[in-house]
């Protein structure tokens, strides 16, 4: 009868220690994935190497648009004030497939609190 409640403690014993492994691997692997999708962000980098030139703007010139419509990550950027468009979308914003680029003045140069609103293709 004793040798019958070891085994069972030693068996719940080591179902215990398997289980919080389990759990301690998991919590591991899930903040891994999140530091690499953190340092892998598609928008944080396009964003944080954007610079234009340094030389010519500090910091403080910058200036807040909006971004929406046909791109996969809308939302305010900082950029330096005068900066064409055509830059704005090569550097900056990630197009989606139905973006219709044709209706833009690429030329356009951007200034402070402009919204830039991409369209969409028309499917008929």
């Amino acid at each position: 009868m004793i040798k019958i409640k070891h085994k069972i403690v030693y068996s719940v014993l080591i179902i215990a220690v398997v289980f919080l492994s389990m759990t301690v691997f998991n919590i591991y692997q899930e903040r891994k994935i999140a530091q690499n999708y953190k340092t892998v962000n598609l928008k944080e980098f396009k964003y944080d190497n954007f610079t234009g030139d340094k030389n010519s703007t500090s910091k403080e010139n910058r200036v807040k648009i909006h971004i929406s419509g046909a791109v996969k990550n809308p939302g305010f950027y900082i950029i330096e004030p005068g900066i064409k468009l055509k830059t704005i979308i090569n550097k900056i914003i990630i197009l989606r497939d139905d973006a219709a680029l044709s209706k833009l003045n690429l030329e356009q140069k951007i200034y402070n609190k402009d919204q830039i609103i991409i369209p969409h293709q028309k499917n008929f």
